[in-house]
């Protein structure tokens, strides 16, 4: 992740052009944080972008039963999870593009994922790994910050509520709703545009 940030950021110091805010609309973004995402930054507007993105993750982990007698040897599983979640958001700034520094927004945004995880279940006495899909939404509404660094490059950072609807696997994968609502702050993130 860093190694790509600092390769954007070179990039963009030896490409000529204007002013990050004045003529750049189109710009590709990365997030790192509690969701770590790549995406573009659309100016559609002086005073509203519209920001796809997608996040992915994949873990392999060795995981061992959660009912375990003490003194048996217990087995130990590999799993796998995978997590993929696309985005759509639309940031609305606070005043038109300028030149001074910091830009104001407030947006909102709705990501619908899926993920693939392990879950338990009991076959013939003995505990198994099985992996199996799930579904989840969640939708915010923010504020954020956006400054320019150096020429096509900004920083920004956004802090909100957010709702979500999720899935999990409860005993012998079973498929239980959990709902969340709550605060949220967003990791740094970095926006090079490109024209």
């Amino acid at each position: 992740m860093r190694l790509t940030i600092l390769a954007a950021i070179s990039i963009a110091m030896l490409a000529d052009g204007s002013a990050a805010s004045e003529g750049d609309r189109l710009g590709l973004n990365i997030e790192a944080g509690s969701r770590t995402s790549v995406g573009v930054t659309y100016r559609a507007h002086e005073r509203l972008a519209l920001r796809p993105s997608i996040t992915f993750q994949w873990l392999q982990a060795d995981n061992v039963p959660t009912y375990i007698d003490p003194n048996e040897d217990y087995p130990v599983f590999k799993t796998t999870e995978r997590v993929l979640q696309a985005g759509i958001g639309a940031l609305f700034y606070a005043f038109p593009t300028n030149d001074h520094g910091i830009r104001p927004y407030i947006g909102i945004d709705l990501y619908l994922g899926h993920q693939n995880l392990p879950y338990q279940i009991m076959i013939d006495g003995a505990i198994v790994y099985r992996n199996g899909s799930l579904h989840q939404m969640s939708t915010r509404g923010f504020l954020g910050m956006q400054l320019p660094l150096v020429r096509r490059i900004c920083l920004y950072g956004e802090l909100g509520t957010e709702y979500s609807k999720r899935e999990r696997f409860g005993y012998g994968g079973k498929k239980l709703d959990i709902q969340y609502f709550g605060s949220f702050t967003s990791g740094i993130g970095v926006i090079l545009f490109v024209f």
